[in-house]
């Protein structure tokens, strides 16, 4: 089956969700469907970058705000659950009137509860079951029934993970009981591992995404820390993880700022790099293990999922971690200088078995 009208929407929440879509995008392309891409935000600005003669849609964004600390993160977004039902109503209505006249025969959404469409066959991508809310147990089980009551509405759930010894999420991937739609279809990457890179690692990346005002309080603090006389002698790129943003700024002593690379330039600094430094966001890990790169990562404040994955992973021993406030920031990232590189081998091309499963060759 070819030549099949795809529509897929990434959430607006940072960088990662629309990343690690664009793998399914270039093979949905070589297999020569007509993919149309729907968004809004950072996101949505990276998507027409890298496909820029695809059809592209703005569809209306959540329009979260996010506190300055990161003790009042869960509350803050517990308060903000009815902007965000609010939201997946708007963009699923989007759904309904938008398909009437451009007909799509297959809707993916990476965390968007909304796009969905009960005469399309659809298809929901989390790396996220579990739902770790930081208010205890019962609060997770409440949550979890009105995750999985969403996600059924959908054809298909794709898990980016592995199934055996429960993946690179762990728990947030392999809870107790999963939605019946539910398939594994191995991580996603949009960096390709064979790409050039230096004999010798020249600079130390610092890869920054995720939302404001934390992306930019990470930022200053790295900048602080690295401005140190012991650090004169290291290079440090800094990737501002801003689209939208233009020109980079000027290069400061060992400092050099970019705010955007595309893919393949994205993935010949970080092959390069002695090390990277960036959040505990789960598509930022999947890159890393792509890769194979050593990194310290660091969660965002608040953010139970992020906090959760760099604690499993650092256990692991796949990478360091720290807190945003922690200082021993600095010694943690000179440590990860002098530690081994993550060894660990995962496949890439699980997603492609996924789309034959759905008849699209």
């Amino acid at each position: 089956m070819s030549h099949l009208k795809i529509l897929i929407a990434p959430l607006d929440w940072g960088l990662g969700h629309a990343t690690r879509c664009i793998p399914i995008i270039r093979e949905l392309i070589r297999r020569g469907c007509f993919v149309e891409l729907a968004g809004s935000g950072n996101s949505g600005k990276l998507l027409q970058q890298e496909f820029p003669s695809l059809t592209y849609h703005e569809i209306p964004g959540y329009g979260i705000t996010y506190p300055k600390t990161g003790r009042s993160f869960i509350l803050k977004m517990i308060f903000q659950i009815p902007t965000i039902l609010s939201s997946v109503r708007r963009e699923h209505k989007w759904i309904v009137e938008n398909h009437t006249s451009h007909q799509w025969n297959l809707i993916i959404s990476d965390n968007r509860y909304g796009c969905w469409h009960l005469g399309v066959r659809s298809v929901f991508i989390t790396h996220q079951l579990q739902i770790l809310s930081g208010f205890g147990t019962f609060v997770d089980g409440l949550m979890l029934k009105l995750h999985y009551r969403m996600i059924q509405k959908f054809t298909h759930c794709w898990v980016p993970d592995i199934i055996e010894k429960k993946g690179l999420a762990g728990i947030l991937s392999h809870p107790p009981q999963l939605p019946k739609n539910v398939q594994y279809v191995g991580p996603l990457s949009r960096l390709d591992p064979n790409t050039k890179q230096n004999d010798v690692p020249q600079k130390i990346v610092v890869a920054l995404s995720g939302p404001e005002p934390q992306r930019s309080l990470l930022e200053l603090k790295l900048i602080n820390i690295l401005s140190r006389p012991e650090w004169k002698k290291e290079a440090f790129l800094f990737l501002r993880g801003l689209p939208n943003a233009s020109p980079d700024p000027a290069q400061a002593d060992n400092i050099q700022y970019i705010h955007h690379l595309n893919s393949k330039a994205f993935a010949e600094t970080l092959s390069s790099a002695k090390i990277v430094i960036c959040r505990s966001g789960y598509s930022s890990v999947m890159d890393l293990v792509r890769l194979q790169k050593k990194a310290v990562l660091i969660p965002t404040p608040g953010q139970t999922e992020q906090e959760y994955l760099a604690d499993w992973l650092t256990k692991r021993e796949l990478f360091m971690s720290c807190h945003q406030d922690d200082p021993k920031m600095g010694e943690i990232i000179l440590m990860c200088m002098g530690s081994e590189q993550p060894k660990i081998q995962m496949d890439f091309n699980g997603f492609k078995k996924a789309l034959d499963d759905l008849g699209i060759q």
